[in-house]
């Protein structure tokens, strides 16, 4: 059994394509992929049904991201690393930093599924961490001990640069007694090779002096030990008689000892 459905609830163009097509109104609302439309001239969307409007409120967009920072969340004290991936919410605040937005993201911890939330730090070029996690290093924190640490200690800062003052001068002054005691070093040592040179040339001379002096002397000392007598034949044959006859210098033969009497052999003689 067909159910009537009265033509007046629906749009004027639905209308239409029924009186044209003589098409009961069922079929026509069930077609699918239908590439174009027509819409008749006398069409208002405002007397369309309203749709159902819902009370929840707009999802945020999604996004990965990686964790900016090594993380330790605070219920279940689950450490996340630097650089892992997340699909976080994004929320954009209202806040802004020099006409620079500053957005909130929502990730869930790895280990409790706890939601942690941070938020960027334009002015630092970083992020803050809201809550859910604690960072395990803040580098900002380091710089500002230091400078606490230098501000409150400005004496001992006084004491250290007088103690480098110090250093340095005696450093400066052990490098002038190095380089004094290498010039000294240096100048003696030419000082020395100059006077061996001078040295050996005056032994030189000495020695050649010395050898020229001796030499004089041995000649002189031969021509006082020479004498000449004068040539007179008479004299020299008196001296010869007075000796008499030359000596005669005649050769002995050697005898040659007898061994064998040492040795108790006794030797017969024919």
């Amino acid at each position: 059994m067909r159910t009537s459905i009265s033509i007046a609830a629906y749009p004027s163009s639905i209308t239409f394509l029924h009186r044209r097509l003589q098409v009961p109104l069922p079929i026509i609302m069930a077609e699918r992929k239908v590439i174009s439309k027509y819409y008749a001239p006398d069409f208002d969307p405002s007397k369309l049904r309203p749709s159902r409007k819902s009370n929840k409120p707009a999802a945020l967009p999604t996004i990965t991201v990686m964790a900016p920072f090594s993380m330790r969340c605070t219920s279940c004290s689950t450490y996340i690393y630097k650089g892992r991936k997340f699909n976080a919410r994004k929320e954009k605040l209202e806040e802004t930093y020099l006409t620079i937005p500053i957005i909130r993201l929502y990730i869930r911890c790895t280990g409790c599924s706890s939601e942690i939330c941070f938020k960027t730090d334009p002015k630092n070029t970083g992020y803050i961490g809201e809550n859910g996690a604690v960072r395990n290093y803040e580098p900002w924190r380091s710089l500002e001990t230091e400078d606490l640490k230098e501000g409150t200690d400005v004496m001992a800062a006084v004491e250290n640069k007088m103690v480098d003052a110090k250093t340095e001068m005696a450093i400066a002054d052990v490098l002038d007694e190095t380089r004094t005691r290498n010039a000294r070093r240096e100048m003696a040592a030419s000082r020395l090779s100059a006077f061996l040179a001078e040295d050996n040339i005056d032994e030189r001379q000495r020695t050649t002096h010395l050898d020229e002096v001796t030499a004089c002397e041995a000649f002189a000392s031969k021509n006082e030990r020479i004498h000449r007598l004068p040539d007179d034949t008479s004299d020299t044959r008196h001296i010869a008689s007075s000796f008499g006859s030359a000596p005669l210098f005649k050769r002995f033969k050697r005898q040659k000892k007898d061994h064998s009497a040492a040795l108790g052999i006794k030797r017969k003689f024919t």
